[in-house]
């Protein structure tokens, strides 16, 4: 899911900002971080998002429509500025949830993020 420099820097982000001190004090480093990345997509997905949101990058998900009729999901990127880092209609996912779409945004922020 993260590579290189963005899953680096959501470990240090998961174990230094979003754990408890007690939390922390209690558990060893390296059995938190090997369990994070075991946990459900449900569970997951969430951290991810708000760890992106941490280093001014957000995700935005949306729900494409004609007249009243469902058509895709769109992801967009956008840094603290409001700057697009991608072009939505490049973006379109045919899938058939948020989750699924959120997963490719996880995908193509991991892939901008290491590139910067």
């Amino acid at each position: 899911m993260l590579t290189g420099k963005a899953k680096s820097d959501f470990e240090k982000w998961y174990w230094n900002d979003w754990l408890t001190v007690s939390d922390r004090d209690y558990y060893e480093k390296d059995e938190v971080i090997q369990n994070v990345w075991k946990a459900e997509k449900l569970f997951l997905f969430p951290l991810i998002i708000e760890w992106l949101d941490s280093v001014c990058f957000y995700v935005e998900l949306n729900r494409a429509t004609q007249g009243l009729q469902f058509k895709w999901w769109y992801y967009t990127l956008s840094d603290y500025r409001g700057t697009h880092l991608n072009n939505h209609l490049h973006n379109i996912v045919k899938v058939d949830n948020r989750q699924q779409a959120t997963e490719k945004a996880i995908i193509k922020s991991n892939e901008i993020y290491n590139s910067q």
